[in-house]
């Protein structure tokens, strides 16, 4: 599935595409594990990891995780991403759920959810390069994704 068919997807067209339970599970308690990590605040947690999961949403959206992505450079993302505290139970569900991505999606956005799951190991291991290159990987779907619908 493209990014551009992905970002027209709000949170419940999505649940309906998971074939099992477990899947569906995963992705409704990282909807709302957004919740608890906002306690700490971190708007490149929540625009980078929430935004993409959430895609078509009134509130964060796929649209914050795009922009943020066109508008900051991975060297600015990585280095608020590492500033911020990461609480372990959100990363588990955050996780948890981009893998129930990966597998139930194809396409550019199991690509997206699997840099996303080794993303947030990179900054759970404070590995900036890998970090950086993973942001830049991500800026890169980004763009084509634009080109592509203009």
């Amino acid at each position: 599935m493209k990014l551009s068919e992905w970002e027209k997807l709000d949170w419940k067209e999505i649940l309906k595409r998971f074939e099992f339970e477990h899947d569906r599970w995963s992705y409704v308690t990282a909807l709302r594990g957004q919740d608890i990590q906002d306690k700490i605040g971190n708007d490149f947690l929540k625009s980078i990891f929430t935004g993409f999961i959430r895609a078509r949403n009134p509130a964060v959206s796929i649209n914050d995780f795009k922009d943020t992505l066109t508008v900051c450079s991975a060297e600015e993302i990585v280095d608020a991403l590492f500033k911020q505290e990461v609480i372990p139970h959100w990363k588990c569900h955050m996780i948890d759920a981009l893998v129930s991505i990966k597998y139930n999606f194809s396409g550019e956005v199991s690509w997206i959810a699997d840099l996303l799951k080794t993303l947030l190991c990179a900054i759970s291991h404070h590995e900036r390069q890998e970090a950086i290159k993973i942001i830049n990987e991500l800026k890169e779907i980004v763009k084509k994704s634009k080109e592509e619908t203009k």
